[in-house]
């Protein structure tokens, strides 16, 4: 007779097998959910964050072109000011390290007002080399306007910036590194076939709770060069493996709230499939696996606190009494 570990890993095997089966089976009418998206590639989420940069500087951040990638047509940038007003703008595209200026657009009275939008600059089409880092840079002068210009940007990028004036872009830039985020990104028409998988990055833990019985939120980061589609959970935290959550999203946190089983040292296992708008799809791996614990109940605790703070207030009592034989 086999043992229980052979048995278990027989299962296992056939379990992931049917599994892989039942995904390929499937994932034609999951395509048929793909979002579509414009295709570009940058940062193409208005910033959070801002601050007055001033007159006649330039922004930018290297990004990489997507397997697709083929003529660029135009760039878009996130910008505003601390009080409306006209001011020359423009933006363009470096080389990874800005010795080169591969296309820039022309230099054009932009009206930047309070309430920070998206400003698009045409240049003449370029062709791009798919899979390669470029430099996109935004620049915003004095002009008219009154206070002080800005890129909307976001916090953990690698983007720099430096003070320019400028009427037409150089061959070159200098820029100092600043660490932001900014919101800029380039269009582009599509050439051959996306072939590169979605990506995915898993924080340490990628669970955010281990009590038995409650619920748990486990996370995973996906991104794509052109566009995650779909994405989709499996765990056993019930006792048997189901895709029981999906989202559909370009990029970014896949979060999904399980509940837990209710016995304390319980295995849960959980992994991540996603797709993405061409098709190409990606598995996390390895399993990541958490163990249920117990906490102290809120009774308990607060029972705890007010024994030891009993425990104190007598201490201090005693060390405070008066011996017998006291006479002031």
């Amino acid at each position: 007779m086999r043992s229980l570990r052979g048995r278990l890993t027989t299962f296992m095997m056939l379990f992931f097998t049917i599994s892989a089966i039942v995904l390929a089976l499937l994932q034609p009418a999951l395509v048929a959910k793909a979002m579509t998206v414009d295709p570009s590639f940058g940062y193409d989420v208005i910033g959070s964050l801002w601050n007055s940069e001033g007159r006649n500087f330039v922004v930018g951040e290297p990004f990489r072109s997507p397997s697709n990638c083929g003529t660029a047509l135009s760039i878009t940038a996130a910008l505003g000011a601390t009080q409306n007003g006209t001011c020359p703008c423009s933006g363009a595209i470096y080389s990874s390290n800005l010795s080169t200026l591969i296309v820039g657009a022309s230099f054009v009275s932009t009206f930047l007002t309070t309430n920070d939008t998206w400003y698009t600059f045409t240049f003449a089409s370029t062709s791009l080399s798919p899979n390669t880092v470029y430099y996109f840079v935004i620049y915003v002068g004095a002009g008219a306007l009154p206070q002080f210009g800005r890129v909307d940007r976001d916090l953990g990028g690698s983007g720099s910036w430096n003070y320019y004036t400028l009427s037409s872009w150089p061959s070159s830039l200098s820029l100092s590194t600043d660490y932001y985020e900014y919101s800029i990104f380039v269009n582009y028409t599509a050439t051959g076939k996306d072939t590169l998988p979605p990506t995915y990055s898993l924080p340490n833990p990628s669970y955010s709770s281990t009590a038995a019985g409650q619920t748990c939120v486990l996370s995973c980061r996906w991104t794509d060069d052109v566009a995650v589609s779909m994405v989709f959970e499996s765990n056993n935290a019930s006792g048997s493996w189901s895709y029981n959550n999906s989202v559909a999203l370009t990029s970014g946190w896949a979060n999904f709230t399980v509940t837990l089983p209710s016995r304390t040292g319980a295995v849960v296992s959980y992994y991540w499939i996603a797709n993405d708008t061409s098709n190409n799809w990606n598995t996390s791996m390895p399993i990541q696996t958490l163990t249920t614990t117990t906490i102290p109940e809120f009774s308990n605790i607060l029972i705890l606190s007010l024994a030891f703070i009993a425990l104190i207030v007598a201490f201090i009592a005693f060390k405070r009494r008066k011996p017998e034989n006291f006479k002031p």
